[in-house]
């Protein structure tokens, strides 16, 4: 019964739709007459027109001009509405669509259907579903940094294991710790604010702020030249142990160097390094103080000459 009421509303706002038209249909539709009455014969044997409907039917269909204009609007809209209908499916269908990347090996960059970028350390996954260019929600597992195109009548978010992350447009980088119970937020520039998912603390972060998620939320101060070498791969060490010079260098190019029992932190050194590979920054310390190393994979050994 109710498909037949459907049905019936269907047939009615087809009429209606057809009044609006021209009076005056192309000649191509001018052989759809039989076409009409085959529709209104099937409709009136299935018991889906009532009579006073069926007489009005019959009625129209006498006068052939209207005849040939609502076979008309009936193929236009055959012609328009399922491909319609068909989109429509798909795109129900596609709500929960999910797209993630990783970073594999290195650094990863992704550019987003809104034009921000999204660099990713390696190990690092970021994910976001179809929805993205309605609401720029994405959330990130290991570290990343974003430069977010401007929208305010969209914020952008970052849901980073206990925080979520709100910007307008600006750049920074966002760091969930083992465990994905902890988070590190940088700002480079621009403004971001962040809030605690279950308690919902939040601060508001500005250029050069950082701050650390760990049970709450902690404004500290960011001393660390170095924290974005892994993107940049840019360094600066002033009179820094060679110790703790490499092992800036072992995160940032996830490697592995093994000193073979030499006395590292004994070893100072000022220098900076710019866009160079492991290798031959490596080079340049190993020939500084007299040193070799061997190299298998991804893990360097050093030797005293």
């Amino acid at each position: 019964m109710r498909d037949n009421q459907l049905i019936k509303h269907e047939f009615e706002r087809m009429k209606q739709t057809w009044e609006q038209f021209d009076n005056h249909p192309s000649a191509k539709f001018s052989d759809t007459g039989s076409a009409w009455s085959s529709l209104k014969e099937r409709m009136d044997r299935e018991g889906l027109l009532e009579e006073n409907e069926t007489v009005r039917v019959r009625s129209l269909h006498s006068n052939r001009r209207y005849a040939l204009r609502l076979a008309a609007t009936i193929a236009l809209i055959l012609a328009v509405g399922i491909p319609s209908l068909i989109i429509g499916i798909r795109q129900s269908g596609e709500d929960n669509r999910l797209f993630s990347y990783t970073a594999e090996t290195g650094v990863r960059s992704i550019d987003m259907p809104d034009g921000s970028r999204v660099f990713l350390n390696e190990g690092a996954s970021l994910s976001y579903d179809n929805r993205y260019t309605n609401r720029r929600n994405v959330t990130l597992r290991g570290e990343g940094y974003f430069e977010v195109m401007s929208d305010p009548a969209r914020p952008f978010r970052v849901h980073a294991g206990p925080v979520k992350v709100i910007v307008m447009g600006t750049s920074f980088n966002v760091k969930t710790l083992p465990g994905n119970r902890k988070a590190e937020v940088m700002v480079e520039s621009g403004e971001v604010e962040v809030e605690m998912v279950e308690s919902k603390e939040k601060l508001t972060l500005h250029r050069g702020d950082f701050a650390r998620a760990d049970g709450s939320l902690q404004r500290k101060a960011q001393q660390n030249a170095n924290y974005l070498s892994w993107k940049t791969k840019d360094f600066k060490f002033v009179d820094e142990s060679v110790a703790e010079i490499l092992e800036t260098l072992e995160s940032a190019y996830h490697v592995k160097v093994e000193t073979g029992g030499l006395e590292m932190e004994q070893l100072r050194l000022t220098t900076t390094y710019q866009e160079q590979s492991f290798d031959a920054i490596l080079q340049t310390i190993c020939t500084a103080f007299g040193i070799t190393y061997e190299k298998e994979g991804r893990t360097y050994t050093l030797h005293d000459q």
